[in-house]
């Protein structure tokens, strides 16, 4: 064996390794298509963004490398199977069952880990899809009304507007159950966010001798991360495979004449990545999308997925003037 040859195996092993990872992980769901339809309007979205990140990138192509070079020194030192070499080096084999965990452990759990991540996001992009139900079944009953400051069929993109209120409300809503607890992302950001999670442990310790407070609580929390992290685009959908176009930028009026036209609704969700290794893997650290803009401005340092989901349904016809 001569150092160019395990230098050979080790670089061959890193590579193989790396470009493992680089197909596999951007888009870890392939059991899952990029544009389901659904059937009565209904398409689901999902993206996926992500990769590994350098550093974890080199780390896992290392590690790759290193179990390249072990095979390729015990197949050039004895041509007898591994056990039988180990035998010969050491015939004392206590400890051989140990070594053997050691050995597979590891792939054993990132492989259990990244399942785990997957079912957790195959379940978000189920309730996002019925998100964007809930969400698209408000808007065709909210817009039609008459308000008194939005006419019926005129609607404001804004928090200000009382009917994107009701529509945001009902897309949150839904999203409650795969959401994470705001104040556990908070957290990260700096002493502020460990000042914030102190205070919430703290309340939610009270409120634990009360009997339903405590659940209370932790559904406010959660809701509050599905309405900050829950964003909804009005527009329309064009062809059988659904693709969505929004109709206007946020702040934007928006008109729909036709008391019993079609409107498409596109809920946005980020989805928090909570399996560790597997987060920085799969949601990696990614340019934040638009919607979530203030992630960024925030120096968040989380992981999570994007995932889409569109409706599109019919309007229930105009309130009749008063």
């Amino acid at each position: 064996m001569t150092t160019r040859s395990a230098l050979l195996a080790f670089t061959t092993g890193a590579v193989l390794t790396a470009i493992a990872v680089l197909l596999l992980f951007p888009s870890p769901a392939t059991g899952l298509p990029e544009t389901i339809p659904v059937g009565g309007g209904v398409t689901a979205r999902v993206t996926l963004e992500g990769g590994a990140t350098p550093w974890m990138l080199a780390l896992i192509a290392g590690m790759g490398g290193v179990c390249a070079l072990l095979a390729f020194v015990l197949g050039t030192v004895s041509k007898r199977p591994a056990p039988a070499l180990i035998r010969a080096l050491h015939p004392d084999a206590r400890g051989q069952a140990i070594v053997e965990f050691a050995l597979v452990f590891p792939v054993l759990l990132v492989t259990m880990l990244a399942i785990a991540q997957m079912a957790l996001m195959y379940n978000a992009k189920n309730v996002v899809l019925y998100s964007s139900y809930a969400a698209a079944r408000s808007a065709v009953v909210w817009i039609p009304k008459d308000t008194g400051d939005e006419a019926p069929g005129e609607i404001n993109q804004s928090i200000l507007s009382e009917k994107m209120r009701n529509i945001q409300l009902a897309a949150a809503y839904a999203n409650v159950p795969i959401s994470q607890r705001a104040s556990w992302v908070l957290a990260d950001l700096g002493s502020f966010g460990a000042g914030l999670e102190a205070v919430v442990v703290f309340i939610d310790a009270l409120l634990s001798y009360i009997p339903l407070a405590s659940e209370l609580f932790d559904y406010a929390d959660r809701f509050a991360y599905a309405y900050a992290l829950t964003w909804v685009w009005l527009g329309e959908t064009s062809n059988e495979a659904g693709s969505f176009t929004a109709a206007g930028w946020p702040f934007e009026d928006l008109d729909f004449p036709d008391p019993h036209g079609d409107v498409s609704v596109q809920v946005v969700h980020q989805f928090y990545m909570v399996v560790p290794l597997v987060n920085r893997i799969i949601g990696a650290e990614t340019p934040t999308p638009i919607e979530f803009f203030w992630l960024d401005l925030l120096g968040s340092d989380d992981h999570f997925t994007t995932i889409r989901a569109t409706c599109t349904l019919t309007l229930e016809g105009q309130d009749p003037p008063s």
